[in-house]
C-alpha cells in the first residue's frame, strides 16, 4: 500500500479546520511562538491527513494575517507576521516524525531539500494597483493556487514511484554485494542533498559497510540511474511545493483585505 494510501483518512468538516487554525494563530499570538510551532502544537493531537493538515495552515495563516492587518491603521497597512507564515511542510514533517506514521517516509522527503541549499524562484505576481482590482487578482491567486495543488499531488504520487522503484534497485544491489555506504557515495555525485532521505529508507535493509577505495558502483548502474530520477522528481516537486506556500500566504493578505474593504 502506498504512502498516500496509508495516511490516515477520517472527514472532518471545514468548519472544524477553520477552528483550528484560528486556535493555532491565537497560540502564536498569545505565546510567542511561530506560527509552524504553534500549528504543530495545535495539530499534534488530531490525526489528520497531509491535505487537512495543509487545510488547517492556510486557515492559520489567514487568521494571524487578518488579526495582524486589523491591529494596523492608515490606508497603506503592510501586515507582517513575526517568523513568517505557517509552513504546512514542517509541520507535516514534524507532526509525522513525532508520531512514526507510516507515511513518514514521504513527509519526509517534502523538506529534505533546504531553501538555503536549493533556491528557486519566488512566485510573486503583480500587486494589484488599484482597490478594485483585487478581487480580480485574488481570483487569479486562487485560480493558480488549485493548478498548484493538483500539480504537487501528481508529482507527490511521481516521487512515491520513484522511491519505490529505488528502494528495490538498491535491495538488489545490496544482494549483489553493495553496501549502504557505496550507495551513498554513488548517489551523492548526482545529488548529495537527497542522500540522507535515499539512505534513511534502507536502514536495516542493506548492511552499511565501509567505504573501501577499490569499490566504486558504476554511474551507469540501475540503482545510480534509479536515484537520478528520483532526485529529478523530488526537486520537481520542491519548486512546486515552493510555489503553492508563496501563493497560500499571498491568498491569505488578499482574503484579509477582501473581508476588510469589500464587506
Amino acid at each position: 500500500m502506498s504512502t498516500l494510501q496509508r495516511v490516515r483518512d477520517r472527514s472532518v468538516p471545514a468548519s472544524e479546520l477553520e477552528s483550528l487554525g484560528k486556535t493555532a494563530a491565537r497560540l502564536s499570538d498569545t505565546s510567542g511562538i511561530s506560527l509552524t510551532e504553534a500549528a504543530v502544537r495545535t495539530l499534534e493531537p488530531q490525526g489528520l491527513n497531509a491535505e487537512q493538515i495543509r487545510r488547517v495552515v492556510e486557515q492559520t495563516n489567514i487568521a494571524a494575517v487578518n488579526h495582524k492587518f486589523a491591529s494596523l491603521s492608515g490606508r497603506n497597512r503592510i501586515v507582517h507576521i513575526d517568523g513568517g507564515p505557517a509552513d504546512p511542510i514542517t509541520v507535516i514533517d514534524a507532526l509525522h516524525a513525532s508520531t512514526s506514521a507510516p507515511g513518514a517516509r514521504l513527509m519526509a522527503l517534502e523538506y529534505a531539500v533546504g531553501p538555503d541549499h536549493y533556491k528557486v524562484a519566488s512566485y510573486t505576481p503583480v500587486l494589484a494597483e488599484r482597490d478594485e482590482d483585487i478581487p480580480d487578482f485574488g481570483t487569479k491567486l486562487a485560480a493558480a493556487h488549485d493548478e498548484l495543488v493538483d500539480m504537487c499531488s501528481g508529482l507527490e504520487f511521481r516521487m512515491e514511484m520513484q522511491l519505490d522503484e529505488l528502494c528495490q534497485r538498491a535491495k538488489q544491489a545490496g544482494r549483489d554485494g553493495a553496501s549502504l555506504t557505496d550507495l551513498a557515495l554513488a548517489w551523492s555525485r548526482v545529488d548529495p542533498l537527497l542522500v540522507h532521505a535515499a539512505t534513511s529508507q534502507l536502514q536495516g535493509e542493506i548492511q552499511v559497510g565501509v567505504k573501501t577505495a577499490s569499490r566504486r558502483i558504476s554511474p551507469e548502474h540501475p540503482v545510480v540511474e534509479a536515484y537520478r530520477e528520483f532526485s529529478k522528481v523530488a526537486r520537481e516537486y520542491q519548486r512546486a511545493a515552493d510555489a503553492r506556500r508563496n501563493v497560500e500566504f499571498k491568498l491569505a493578505e488578499v482574503t484579509s483585505f477582501l473581508r476588510t474593504h469589500m464587506s
